[in-house]
């Protein structure tokens, strides 16, 4: 019998590889986008929104279809920006979103965008959440940016040491 290994959920589109990493918090999650060399996922258009769904477990009930995005209002109400630093060229609210809804799991309301799939919809929908709601998967979509150079991607990751960088 062989053994089954399961391979990590990468994808690339154009010059940037996409991958889930761990949370729990937003915060947490850009942390380890920022290890791989990226942010959490800027969607700078609808084609790019649609090709998230390569991250749809299909199973709208499941709560791990809830995926942290970079986008976030933290520093202004309001003021939604990337956490690359990207022009905001598209978003995709559904809804009242973002509603910044005030309630005991969110006393400061909502500063940070999720992305889903499910609920009787068949494209990403983004929703504003607290990092203390703890209902869905709590980790994030990174996004990458690579130079190509043959059959090569080379990526700046960081780390204080070379052992972290390499890792």
């Amino acid at each position: 019998v062989d053994d089954l290994v399961e391979e990590p959920s990468i994808f690339i589109r154009g010059n940037s590889i996409y991958t889930i990493v761990d949370g729990p918090s937003w915060t947490e999650a850009e942390a380890n986008s920022n290890k791989l060399g990226g942010h959490l996922v800027s969607i700078n258009s609808q084609e790019e929104n649609e090709f998230l769904s390569v991250f749809d477990n299909g199973n709208p009930l499941d709560s791990s279809n809830w995926r942290w995005i970079g986008f976030s209002d933290k520093e202004i109400e309001g003021d939604w920006k990337w956490s690359s630093g990207d022009e905001v060229t598209f978003k995709g609210w559904t809804g009242p979103q973002p509603d910044n809804n005030v309630d005991w799991t969110s006393p400061n309301g909502q500063d940070f965008a999720a992305i889903h799939w499910g609920n009787g919809i068949d494209y990403s929908a983004w929703d504003d959440k607290s990092e203390l709601e703890d209902y869905f998967s709590n980790n994030g979509i990174s996004e990458s940016k690579f130079i190509r150079r043959g059959n090569s991607a080379y990526v700046i990751v960081e780390g204080p040491t070379w052992e972290e960088a390499e890792a």
